[in-house]
């Protein structure tokens, strides 16, 4: 009953189905030969097979499809042997000076303790 309504449907919506009288005599030729436990083996059997030939033909061929856009590993070439250059070094008179900024330490030292002189005295003098 379902089939005949999925029939009708498909019939309804594509009225050119109609033509092809290869899907009746494959129907006519089949249906005598066939028992009704075979017939629903293949009612639920047939699709699911034809998904699977679609998915086992599909997937390798979208993955091939998406191996044609996907970026290419580019290498550069080799580099050459490379020299060092040679230069004549200067000295400069004030590198001694400029030593002498960088090291320069910027923590002061403690200041130095006053002197004590336990011979003074803090009271007022005799007059």
């Amino acid at each position: 009953m379902l089939i005949a309504k999925v029939k009708a449907f498909l019939l309804h919506l594509y009225p050119e189905l109609r033509r092809f009288n290869i899907f009746k005599q494959i129907q006519l030729e089949l249906s005598p030969h066939l028992d009704p436990r075979m017939k629903a083996v293949l009612r639920f059997s047939l699709p699911v097979f034809i998904l699977v030939v679609i998915l086992g033909i599909g997937l390798p061929l979208g993955s091939f499809i998406v191996g044609l856009f996907s970026p290419r590993l580019i290498t550069p070439p080799p580099l050459g042997i490379v020299t060092p250059v040679v230069t004549s070094s200067y000295q400069s008179p004030f590198i001694p000076l400029k030593k002498t900024i960088e090291n320069f330490n910027l923590i002061l030292p403690d200041p130095a303790p006053p002197l004590v002189d336990n011979n003074i005295i803090l009271d007022a003098p005799d007059q």
